[in-house]
């Protein structure tokens, strides 16, 4: 063997697709430069398994012996599950071709040591992710926590038949390029199946800002019926886009159900020209409308529904145009019966009135939505501590809305949101007015979210300064 290794010519002239590896005994086996080894021969034997390979052989070997030999081994046909621990240390991970182990049936991405491919060099942990086909990987079949989402190419894994939003890991990528190009990948009209089959965590953890833009609180009108909070959103998007625009702001789309809403709606609507002079932005089959959710119809078939905004009554087409889910409509939201807190936008009988004599409405405006800042992870648990704080202690302490706002933009997530165009004074003046909600003692325990009727009873047994607050 010392001879045979030392020959060149040696392990030319064997006829590797002969040998019976199979009767080879321990001494042979490691006694093989299994670098000088025709892989290209020795694929054609029967007798041949790749678990014989001894992989530091190849790792000492002269460069060009490492290169033929990565080349020629059939990488379809290794199972990377039996490698043991020295294996993987000898193995040139950036060499092996991962796209011929993709062709295989049997392969399984899954099966690689992606804790130890994850521990490689950075440099070294790239060239690995670039060589992997991510377009032909099932991400429904396995542990996709197993990847570093922030190193994975997501333009191709996300023209993968399989895959979905849910397998992606959105804290690891929130802090890196990767969380980027997803966000931009998701403003495109061709992701919307994307994010319809996404779950609600998953579409709270991205924030609606990262597949729409921002929604202007301008453009986010709030209302109630006896039971219930709700939103329009006077931003035309699609069925899918406002179904998972709904779900990020933690509601979901409202259901025509409740014939209330569109009494609420209405009235709305007629007190406030601004919506007037937006209807037109918002239009299917010639009309002006907002999705409802849609219902299971025939054979699971979602059957979609709008809000007429001109007869506000329901509409799902006419005989000759059906109601597209690619329709661009604005989208009415049920926020549930808890609580929400938001300026008084869209709530008052004569809404326009309201902007025009509300100095400081602007500065409310210039901040992030509501919604945009209870969606950072920690933000609800810092405010509902503010106010039972202040509950508890009848009043607000000196330094205590700056020590609430500092606890704030301390959050990982809040720099993204708060970025520097955000005025500190007027996110001052929000979050005082979060958390010392003062009434007028003739409100009572009444919130902000009032019909006109509701208004009206109010006004009859309040005085001049419950009008002005």
């Amino acid at each position: 063997w010392t001879r045979a290794n030392k020959s060149k010519a040696w392990y030319k002239d064997v006829d590797w697709s002969a040998i019976p590896f199979i009767h080879l005994n321990d001494d042979e086996k490691e006694k093989l430069d299994w670098s000088k080894i025709n892989y290209s021969e020795a694929n054609n034997n029967d007798s041949f398994d790749p678990a014989l390979i001894d992989w530091s052989d190849i790792s000492g070997a002269k460069k060009a012996h490492q290169i033929k030999a990565y080349r020629t081994i059939d990488w379809a046909s290794i199972d990377f599950t039996a490698l043991d621990e020295g294996d993987k240390e000898s193995i040139d991970w950036t060499k092996v071709n991962y796209s011929k182990a993709q062709a295989s049936e049997e392969f399984d991405i899954f099966s690689l040591d992606w804790d130890f491919l994850n521990q490689l060099s950075t440099q070294f942990k790239k060239k690995v992710y670039q060589k992997v086909a991510w377009d032909k990987v099932d991400f429904s079949v396995g542990d996709s926590s197993a990847f570093d989402w922030s190193t994975i190419n997501l333009k191709k894994a996300m023209t993968s038949d399989a895959f979905t939003l849910d397998a992606v890991d959105i804290d690891e990528t929130k802090q890196t390029k990767n969380f980027k190009r997803l966000s931009a990948a998701l403003k495109k009209s061709s992701a919307d199946d994307i994010l319809a089959g996404a779950s609600d965590d998953t579409l709270q953890a991205i924030g609606y800002k990262n597949f729409v833009g921002k929604i202007s609180t301008s453009l986010i009108k709030n209302f109630r019926t006896k039971n219930r909070n709700y939103s329009m959103v006077l931003k035309p998007l699609s069925y899918a886009r406002a179904s998972a625009v709904a779900v990020a702001m933690d509601g979901l789309l409202a259901s025509a159900e409740d014939t209330s809403v569109a009494d609420e709606i209405q009235t709305l609507v007629e007190n406030t020209k601004s919506i007037g002079r937006k209807l037109f932005d918002s239009k299917a089959d010639d009309r002006s409308l907002a999705w409802f959710e849609a219902q299971s119809g025939e054979d699971d078939q979602p059957t979609y529904s709008a809000l007429d905004l001109q007869s506000f009554d329901q509409y799902s087409g006419s005989e000759e145009i059906s109601l597209s889910s690619d329709s661009k409509l604005w989208f009415v939201i049920d926020r549930g019966a808890a609580p929400v807190f938001a300026a008084p936008i869209g709530l008052m009988p004569n809404q326009d009135q309201y902007e025009d004599n509300n100095t400081d409405l602007e500065d409310i405006i210039s901040v992030p939505s509501v919604d945009e800042l209870m969606s950072i992870s920690g933000a609800e648990d810092i405010f509902d501590q503010a106010i039972d704080y202040v509950i508890a202690h009848d009043g607000i302490p000196p330094g205590f809305v700056d020590t609430v706002i500092g606890e704030f933009k301390g959050l990982p997530d809040a720099k993204e949101i708060l970025n520097d165009d955000v005025n500190a004074e007027a996110l001052y003046d929000f979050v005082e007015e979060l958390i010392d909600f003062e009434r007028p003692d003739c409100l009572g325990e009444q919130d902000y979210f009032l019909s006109e009727a509701e208004i009206s009873s109010i006004l009859n047994r309040c005085d001049e300064e419950f009008e002005d607050h």
